[in-house]
């Protein structure tokens, strides 16, 4: 059987041909393969890096149980806090307390309680924010709940913020936006859309 030249070189061409259609589908899929590699390199490396920093910053608290909180300046006590569980930030300035129960003092006497589901303790300035409709109650019984309250330190008002109920027993219920306390905290003043219902007598 006779052969052309012409016949030999279209099936060389052909060959060729299939030749090159499978080494660029090779080349596509080896292309394919490394780029998945990467962005799978990619992917699990970040959500190795986000997993490992909040581990870094998980393991940066310092949870301390029973806690006994008190700032004391010149033998006088300013306020005392408990709690059963806290913990302190990483440079240890900030105090993170969960449900707790403290005292404000005045010469020596409490002249205001509080209960507060969360708060806050800045040790370098001495400011205290509770949290989470907290509760605060005079000497006299008066009682404010508000959502936040932030006390800066002795000798200066205390700041009630959000939603605050004032109600004295059998006298007065007053609600407004927020309240300042006077630094004794014998007195107040509400701001805000005030509304407020006085108690008659023996009722």
């Amino acid at each position: 059987m006779k052969i052309s030249w012409e016949e030999i070189k279209t099936k060389i061409n052909f060959d060729i041909k299939k030749k090159d259609k499978f080494y660029l589908i090779l080349v596509s899929v080896i292309v394919i393969a490394l780029l998945w590699a990467f962005v799978s390199a990619a992917f699990i490396t970040r959500t190795f890096k986000k997993n490992a920093a909040e581990n870094k910053l998980d393991n940066k608290k310092v949870y301390v149980e029973d806690l006994l909180l008190t700032e004391t300046k010149d033998g006088k006590k300013y306020w005392e806090i408990y709690a059963d569980k806290g913990y302190y930030s990483d440079d240890k300035k900030i105090a993170y307390i969960g449900d707790s129960i403290g005292n404000f003092y005045e010469n020596d006497e409490v002249i205001a309680s509080f209960q507060s589901p969360r708060a806050t303790i800045n040790s370098e300035t001495g400011k205290i924010t509770l949290y989470d409709r907290s509760k605060l109650m005079y000497k006299d019984f008066t009682s404010i709940v508000a959502d936040e309250f932030i006390y800066e330190g002795n000798k200066k008002p205390v700041y009630a913020k959000g939603n605050v109920v004032i109600e004295k027993p059998q006298e007065l219920y007053i609600t407004g936006d927020d309240a300042v306390l006077s630094e004794d905290m014998t007195h107040f003043t509400i701001n805000g859309k005030v509304v407020t219902k006085m108690y008659e007598k023996g009722k």
